[in-house]
Order: structure tokens, then C-alpha cells, then sequence
């Protein structure tokens, strides 16, 4: 079985693209001919309803001329300390 919260973030991610295509002018169609993928396909990653490989991901990221980066979960920051709110599981707490 899938973990629900994995699902959720893999969602989210894809509906946060999804919406910066949206704010940057940048249509389906564009990003399938820069991806290499069929539109059909693109619009159901970016609303949430397909997930993408990593591979796919990155190619989304590239095509949308935006970063993905990992960040330690001890560090100090404001992306730090919204990321902990919104992903706080109950073995963060201890």
C-alpha cells in the first residue's frame, strides 16, 4: 500500500508546477514540445492525476526553467521551518 502522505506531497508538487506554468504563460503544448512528452500527459502530471518519474520530474523542472533542491531538515531558515509545519510527523517531535 502507498504511503498517503507521499501520494500527497507527489501531488502537490505536481499541481505547484502545474501553477507556476499558469503564472509563467507557459502552456501544456510548450512544455510537451520542450519534454518530449504527449500534452495529454503533461496536463494530467501537472494537475496531480499521473506522477511523473523523477526523470519525468526533472524534465518538467528543466522545461519550466525552474530548480528542485534538497535541503537538511536541521537547518535554519524560514523554507526550513514551513516545510517542517506542513510535512511534521510525530518522530519530528521527539
Amino acid at each position: 500500500m502507498k504511503d498517503p502522505k507521499i501520494i500527497e506531497a507527489r501531488k502537490m508538487l505536481c499541481r505547484y508546477l502545474g501553477d507556476l506554468a499558469k503564472e509563467n504563460g507557459i502552456t501544456t503544448y510548450e512544455i510537451a514540445r520542450l519534454t518530449g512528452f504527449e500534452q495529454p500527459n503533461v496536463h494530467r502530471m501537472l494537475s496531480g492525476k499521473y506522477s511523473p518519474t523523477l526523470d519525468g520530474f526533472i524534465k518538467l523542472c528543466d522545461a519550466m526553467k525552474c530548480y528542485i533542491f534538497i535541503i537538511d531538515k536541521d537547518a535554519e531558515g524560514d523554507l526550513v521551518n514551513m516545510m517542517k509545519k506542513r510535512w511534521r510527523r510525530p518522530a519530528d517531535e521527539q
